[in-house]
């Protein structure tokens, strides 16, 4: 539905200008996994729109946020959100006015390095199901009460991204031994 893009994009300006904030999942369509997908040039594209026609005089902010499940599938599990640094977009302003198309793709690539620092990430595909073994093993290093809760508290996330980053540096061989061993275990 490409062609109602504008439509939409139009709509959601309007609920910002009155100070809502706006949830977008700028990878265009949904598959749970832990990477993320080539994001879209959607959000940028609006938030150009929004700093054109305001005369770049109302700042126009994209919140970095990841969202990561601990089993996606199932009823009530965790969810980890975890918020960046806004991006400002006026700070693209100069190379917008040299090039549109290139700040777009800019405002798009330091986006995506910024959700990827507040998600557990695994580079690889093939890397999946260790590390999902792996932050098996993690969580039940932690206490958690009986119903779900909500806390401000980020270290399971951080152990979980810690999983992540570990297995993300190991090269093929590594990853087999410790695949090995997590079988045996």
């Amino acid at each position: 539905n490409m062609h109602k893009n504008e439509e939409t994009f139009r709509a959601s300006r309007e609920l910002m200008y009155k100070g809502d904030s706006l949830y977008i999942a700028p990878e265009g369509r949904c598959k749970v996994h832990k990477r993320l997908m080539p994001l879209k040039t959607g959000a940028a594209r609006m938030a150009f729109d929004m700093l054109q026609e305001k005369n770049w005089s109302t700042p126009v902010r994209l919140m970095p946020t990841g969202v990561n499940y601990t089993y996606h599938d199932l009823f009530r599990s965790e969810v980890y959100v975890k918020f960046g640094e806004p991006i400002d977009a006026r700070a693209y302003k100069e190379l917008y006015f040299k090039d549109e198309a290139k700040a777009v793709l800019q405002l798009t690539t330091d986006l995506e390095k910024a959700i990827k620092a507040e998600m557990i990430y695994i580079d690889r595909e093939e890397d999946e199901d260790l590390v999902e073994k792996l932050l098996v093993l993690t969580r039940n290093n932690f206490t958690r009460g009986t119903f779900p809760i909500y806390s401000g508290a980020n270290f399971m996330l951080v152990a979980e991204q810690q999983v992540a980053d570990f297995v993300n540096a190991l090269d093929t061989e590594e990853v087999q031994m410790y695949q090995t061993e997590t079988d045996a275990y």
